[in-house]
C-alpha cells in the first residue's frame, strides 16, 4: 500500500507533541539565519515521507543537533535513518550518510524589538555511513549562504546550498544522493497568526508557512517544490508540519514526486 509509511509517521510523533518545554522563527526543509546561543543546544527531529511516482514510499528519520561554539558561530550533526516501502514489498532501511555543517552568522541587525535582519555562510561535509544501500561511500562537501528578515508579524529567508558529489547511491530517490552535483535554492515565507503583538505575558507564537525550492542536479535533472504548512513556537520547543507538492519536475535520474509530508520536532537546551 502507498500510503503504508503515512501512519508510521504520525504514530512516531503524535505522543511527542504533548508536554514539551526552540528556536527563532525556522521553517522545515530549508535552513535559516539563527542558531542557538554560545553553550545552547538545539535537538531537532525531522520526519520526511516522500511517495514516489515508481511505487516507492521513502521515509526519513533526521535527527540533528547544534551546539553554538560562540555567538556567531553553530556547528550541527545531522544523522539520517531511512526506510524505503515497496509496493511490491521489496521493502529496505538504514542510516544514511551523516551530514556536519557550520554557521557562521557574518551579519546581524536589530532595528527593533522583533525585527531583525542577519545573514549566515554555511559549510560542510558528508560522512559515509558506508551502508551498503544508503551511502554514498564519499566525503561530499557543500558550502551555502542564508538570509533572514524579520519584520513584525512578516518572517522572509532565503538559501542558496551547492553540494559537490565525488560518489553516489547507484539508484538514487532523491535529489543529492547521487553522483550529480546539486543546487538547492529555497525560499520561505512565514505570518505570524499570533499573537497579533509581543507582550510580556506572551509564550507562544503561531505562524503559517509557505517553503519553496528549486533543486538543479548537474545531470540535467530539476525539480520546483511547493510547501505550505504551520509552525508553532513556544519558549524551548517548536512543532511544525508541512506537505510538499510538486510543481515542475524534469527528472531523467530519479523519479518524480508525487507528494510529500514533514514533520519537524525542536527543543531548546
Amino acid at each position: 500500500m502507498r500510503l503504508v509509511a503515512l501512519p508510521l509517521l504520525l504514530a512516531t510523533f503524535l505522543p511527542l507533541a504533548a508536554p514539551a518545554v526552540a528556536t527563532a522563527q525556522e521553517a522545515i526543509r530549508m535552513p535559516a539565519a539563527t542558531q542557538p546561543g554560545r553553550d545552547r543546544v538545539v535537538v531537532r527531529e525531522r520526519v520526511f515521507w516522500h511517495s514516489l511516482d515508481d511505487g516507492i514510499d521513502l521515509l526519513h528519520s533526521d535527527t540533528e543537533v547544534a551546539y553554538g561554539l560562540t555567538r556567531d558561530f553553530a556547528v550541527n550533526l545531522s544523522i539520517p535513518v531511512v526506510f524505503e516501502f515497496d509496493e511490491h514489498g521489496d521493502n529496505d532501511q538504514g542510516i544514511g550518510d551523516l551530514h556536519i555543517m557550520g554557521k557562521y552568522r557574518f551579519y546581524l541587525a536589530n532595528p527593533g524589538p522583533v525585527d531583525t535582519f542577519r545573514a549566515s555562510a554555511l559549510f560542510g561535509v558528508d560522512i559515509p555511513s558506508w551502508d551498503p544501500d544508503m551511502s554514498s561511500r564519499s566525503f561530499n562537501p557543500m558550502v551555502g549562504a542564508v538570509v533572514t528578515r524579520i519584520t513584525g508579524r512578516h518572517g522572509i529567508n532565503a538559501a542558496a546550498r551547492y553540494k559537490v558529489k565525488f560518489d553516489g547511491v547507484p539508484e538514487p530517490l532523491l535529489a543529492g544522493e547521487g553522483e550529480a552535483d546539486t543546487l538547492w535554492a529555497d525560499a520561505s515565507y512565514l505570518y505570524r497568526l499570533s499573537p497579533d503583538q509581543y507582550s510580556a505575558e506572551t509564550t507562544s507564537s503561531a505562524y503559517a508557512v509557505v517553503e519553496t525550492g528549486l533543486i538543479y542536479e548537474t545531470n540535467g535533472d530539476a525539480q520546483w517544490v511547493i510547501s505550505p504548512g504551520f509552525l508553532y513556537e513556544a519558549q524551548t520547543w517548536a512543532l511544525g508540519v508541512n506537505v510538499t507538492l510538486p510543481a515542475w519536475q524534469q527528472l531523467d535520474h530519479r523519479p518524480d514526486l508525487d507528494l510529500g509530508l514533514a514533520i519537524d520536532l525542536r527543543f531548546l537546551f
